[in-house]
């Protein structure tokens, strides 16, 4: 194989992280507990694709609600810290607003995808569909040799993946857009 394999692999993993966003399939979805808050940034865990949900463990339960950065920065810019009420991602980390006042133990469920390494050789979505792998790694490397056919049949292949695996593997229940609330009061 070519040296430049490795390179090929990463660069269609991230097209396929772009996909698991659009897709958010089950197999995908981890649920990471025990993760402790206690400052306002946490960062995000190396498999990281998209946030489903972040709950607070407290009595009750908090959930927290998702707010774009710039709605964050406007409602929480005068705040004090507080048991948080809000997340946002930020760069690699999970911003919560308020900023804790104490140490909070939060579950994280998330869509995921490792991505493959010497000692990591596998992950599901290479177990679920390894032609979409297969076919998203060709792309990378038609587009290296300058094969615009070749590139264009791969991308054609990997969009017949996608939609089988839409319809064939349980795709999220919410598969239509996010909806964000507006109304926060810090």
């Amino acid at each position: 194989l070519p040296i430049w394999c490795p390179n090929w692999i990463s660069l269609a993993e991230d097209l396929l992280r772009q996909d698991m966003k659009n897709l958010r399939l089950r197999q995908g979805e981890v649920r990471s507990q025990n993760t402790t808050f206690s400052n306002e940034y946490t960062s995000l865990p190396s498999d990281f694709v998209m946030m489903r949900t972040l709950r607070l463990e407290t009595s009750p339960v908090t959930n927290l609600q998702y707010m774009p950065p710039e709605l964050m920065d406007r409602v929480y810019a005068a705040s004090v810290s507080g048991q948080p009420k809000a997340f946002t991602i930020q760069g690699n980390a999970i911003r919560v607003a308020p900023p804790p006042n104490a140490t909070f133990t939060a579950t994280l469920t998330y869509y995921a995808l490792a991505p493959l390494t010497t000692t990591n050789t596998t992950n599901w979505l290479l177990t679920l569909a390894p032609r979409l792998y297969l076919y998203s790694t060709i792309a990378e490397a038609a587009l290296y040799y300058r094969d615009d056919e070749l590139h264009d049949r791969m991308l054609a292949q990997r969009e017949v993946m996608l939609d089988k695996l839409m319809t064939t593997s349980g795709a999220d229940e919410q598969t239509g857009p996010i909806r964000m609330r507006t109304d926060f009061a810090p």
